[in-house]
């Protein structure tokens, strides 16, 4: 497996500037070929990632890297995947669903959308770019009174 954290960071020698450092540079999650790093940074409890992908549990637990606030979680994917997913993160016996601060890849849905990270070799399918020959929408903002 690749190493994906420097080694000041896994032996706990760290600074909270080496992990701003460590931070500054990269897009998160992280990806290398099939495999994807979740990383979350924050004071907490624990860690979960949450997600709808079928045969796999749907939360799974992230760890603590030595004695800083990152939290991580390796996780392998076949080719082209693309995953949607938020962090539940339980601070003092409450928990709280967020999507990824690292990531600002957002899939919008009527309940506030979720993290996107796409594996290596994820294309968008043609049928979802816009196309030539096809007109464009419009939108239009309709009022309907009601009782209800």
């Amino acid at each position: 497996m690749i190493q994906t954290f420097p080694d000041k960071l896994l032996t706990g020698q760290s600074s909270r500037e080496d992990v701003d450092e460590f931070l500054a540079d990269r897009e998160f999650p992280l990806v290398h070929d099939s495999l994807v790093t979740f990383v979350f940074r924050g004071e907490a409890d624990s860690v979960e990632l949450r997600h709808w992908i079928y045969g796999l549990p749907s939360s799974i637990p992230l760890s603590r890297l030595g004695h800083t606030d990152l939290w991580y979680r390796v996780m392998e994917f076949p080719f082209g995947s693309r995953i949607e997913y938020k962090f539940g993160v339980r601070r003092h016996g409450r928990e709280e669903w967020l999507h990824d601060p690292l990531n600002p890849n957002i899939a919008p849905d009527p309940f506030g959308g979720n993290s996107v990270v796409r594996s290596s070799g994820c294309v968008d399918p043609e049928w979802s770019k816009p196309q030539e020959n096809v007109s464009r929408g419009t939108l239009r903002r309709l009022v309907i009174d009601s009782e209800a």
